[in-house]
């Protein structure tokens, strides 16, 4: 608390500082002096130095207030209060404008906080634990070829990863899934896509009913908006992040026509983008799965509980298939609340005998001395082990 009440009072200072220092410089000095803390804000923003452009914010905050105290100090009693009141706004609108130029101020005025959801999910992976990458033959991408591809990660300045690409029916155009560097994945990504030039936004059209629909995906708040029908296209070919401006062609033939982003935000529907494991995926991509959700197999009688958890391999934006993990999912099995090292499918049976003192399945083992397929008993005072072709008896 105090702490920060120090930091508040310093703020205050350095505003005040400036704007008395202005004041009293003549009119041209000040405004030289305005310029060049403008210049040296975008200097040290590009240098990625936040602790010294943010000061130099504040300079200019308190230069603001005393420029234009200077500026209408030689106007009459009244009217200089009145002039002085537009010239601020103006001040603050320029030094706004230059920090959304030199990307330290890159929110939308129509965004709100990011929504996305998290998956609670088991794990993560335990020490001594087989990674089900290995196991599940999940195929990773090679260090030297982690990205490829034909766009640019929009956070990041890096490639895009195209992973997957398919044709909606025969003759119908082709659509894509992309990944981005922080696990973002977009899907069903139509050709003719085109990053926004100051690099927060992505926009692509995606095959709906004849039409490609325009959509486009905030990597900031990771959220995707579904424009309104109406703006249907075929493709992206310019967006210009400057003036927040998107120029789309329409199908067909006609000449491109431009549209303001934040009129096609406001018109869309959007819809956030779900944290799972190590991705950040659309709704769609996991509306088969319930990740929450733990699945009971329990006994006929008795008082063992058997439970299961999805579970998911480490790193999956690394593999060749990112989603396939959501699409085949595997469980881990929990006795009792100790946890088995086994994983098995969504609709593997547990077969347990009458007394509810054993039972066997076929399952996974993450277990490094015993990684692999097999079949798997668990005994009431000696635990899993795996099935050796010995015979069983169920009676018992």
């Amino acid at each position: 608390m105090l702490l920060t009440l120090l930091a508040v009072i310093l703020a205050l200072a350095a505003i005040a500082a400036s704007g008395v220092v202005l004041f009293c410089l003549p009119l041209l000095w000040g405004l030289g002096t305005y310029c060049i803390l403008t210049l040296l804000m975008g200097v040290f923003a590009k240098l990625k130095w936040p602790q010294i452009t943010n000061l130099i914010g504040l300079l200019l905050i308190g230069a603001t207030f005393g420029l234009s105290a200077a500026t209408v100090r030689p106007l009459p009693h009244g009217l200089d209060v009145l002039t002085s009141v537009p010239l601020i706004f103006a001040f603050f609108c320029i030094q706004s404008y230059f920090e959304r130029k030199f990307g330290i101020a890159k929110r939308n005025p129509l965004a709100t906080e990011p929504h996305t959801r998290e998956i609670d999910i088991c794990g993560p992976r335990e020490t001594g634990e087989t990674d089900p990458s290995e196991i599940f033959s999940y195929k990773e991408i090679p260090d030297s070829n982690a990205i490829t591809s034909h766009s640019t990660n929009i956070q990041t300045n890096e490639p895009l990863r195209e992973f997957e690409r398919w044709e909606l029916a025969m003759s119908q155009p082709e659509v894509a899934s992309f990944i981005f560097n922080d696990g973002a994945i977009l899907t069903s990504v139509g050709n003719g896509y085109l990053p926004q030039d100051q690099g927060r936004y992505f926009a692509f059209p995606t095959p709906s009913n004849g039409d490609n629909q325009l959509r486009i995906y905030d990597s900031l708040l990771r959220c995707l908006y579904l424009c309104d029908a109406r703006y249907t296209l075929g493709v992206v070919e310019h967006f210009d992040g400057d003036d927040l401006r998107c120029s789309v062609k329409w199908i067909p033939g006609a000449q491109a026509q431009h549209f303001q982003l934040n009129e096609l935000l406001r018109d869309a529907e959007r819809i956030d983008l779900i944290a799972i494991g190590d991705l950040f995926v659309e709704p769609d991509s996991i509306k088969h799965l319930d990740a929450s959700e733990i699945r009971k197999h329990n006994p006929p009688k008795g008082v063992h509980q058997l439970t299961s958890r999805l579970y998911l391999p480490n790193h999956m934006h690394r593999l060749a298939e990112p989603l396939e993990p959501l699409r085949y999912p595997r469980y881990k099995l929990i006795m009792d609340f100790e946890d088995s090292k086994l994983l098995i499918k969504k609709d593997t049976a547990v077969n347990w005998n009458s007394s509810g003192t054993r039972c066997m399945c076929q399952a996974i083992s993450l277990l490094p001395e015993r990684p692999g397929k097999g079949t798997w008993i668990w005994e009431e005072f000696s635990g899993w082990h795996l099935l050796q072709n010995e015979p069983i008896d169920w009676n018992n």
